[in-house]
């Protein structure tokens, strides 16, 4: 029996409880030493942490900001309107789309190489026969409504490249500042084209950093925290009977602390 084997096998045993045989084989090399399990209290202060880091007034507006009038500081207030004002400033210079502009190889270099500065150009390449492509086409509809800062264009596949492979459609390409920024063909190899969705295509597009996808909820974090919570209470039930008074009322005061600061 090989020292790791041994190691694997002692990894089932309590958690973070050795034995002195144990303590001498690990001296010797016999054994492999256990990783450090972490406790509840520092498990809880990590996650404290994670919570203390949330920006309650990241993601609000003007509007959500004034109802918050009485919950915050008048001048942290004054400094995020300042901030959000500049930002709807920078917003209202970018250029603005909302649907998708169906062109032919003629208007090509116009529509889509020499776009304004800065925007991205989605272009698909399509074909008529080809159900999964025109469903992707609606679904463009439905982004280029949502992220109007983006210019999303389609073209037939064949009209673009004559000898365009069937086996292409539906492709992707993205260009930006005249350049392409990326070539997804064909589509298929990086999302399933079958029973493709707009959330798929939205996701694809905001890992590539094309669109800003809007971060989590922060309303969600407390309540993951919270099933974390009760998820390490389950696992360490069978352990409870071996702990002492001192230990229990230490990790009672620490989770009184968590749910207080989950609340606020």
């Amino acid at each position: 029996i090989n020292a790791e084997y041994m190691g694997n096998i002692l990894q089932f045993m309590a958690r973070g409880v050795t034995t002195e045989w144990e303590d001498i084989h690990v001296r010797l090399g016999n054994y492999l030493p256990r990783e450090k399990v972490p406790t509840m209290e520092e498990l809880s202060t990590k996650a404290l942490d994670k919570v203390e880091q949330i920006d309650p007034l990241k993601d609000k507006d003007l509007e959500e900001l004034k109802e918050l009038e009485d919950e915050f500081d008048e001048e942290v207030l004054k400094d995020y309107k300042k901030k959000r004002l500049e930002e709807l400033k920078e917003e209202a210079k970018k250029p603005r789309f909302g649907t998708v502009l169906e062109i032919n190889k003629q208007e090509y270099i116009a529509e889509v190489t020499n776009a304004p500065k800065d925007v991205f150009v989605v272009l698909s390449l399509y074909q008529d026969h080809i159900i999964e492509s025109l469903k992707l086409n609606l679904i463009m509809e439905q982004l280029s409504k949502k992220h109007t800062d983006v210019k999303f264009v389609k073209m037939t596949a064949t009209k673009c490249i004559e000898s365009f492979d069937d086996f292409n459609v539906p492709s992707i390409l993205i260009y930006r500042n005249t350049l392409v920024f990326k070539q997804l063909i064909p589509l298929a190899n990086f999302i399933p084209v079958i029973g493709i969705s707009a959330k798929s295509f939205e996701r694809l597009l905001g890992t590539l950093g094309v669109i800003h996808l809007e971060e989590e909820s922060t309303d969600e974090v407390p309540k993951k925290l919270q099933i974390l919570t009760a998820m390490k209470k389950r696992g360490k039930e069978s352990d409870e009977e071996d702990r002492s008074d001192e230990e229990r009322d230490t990790e009672y005061a620490s989770n009184q602390v968590w749910k207080y600061k989950l609340k606020q």
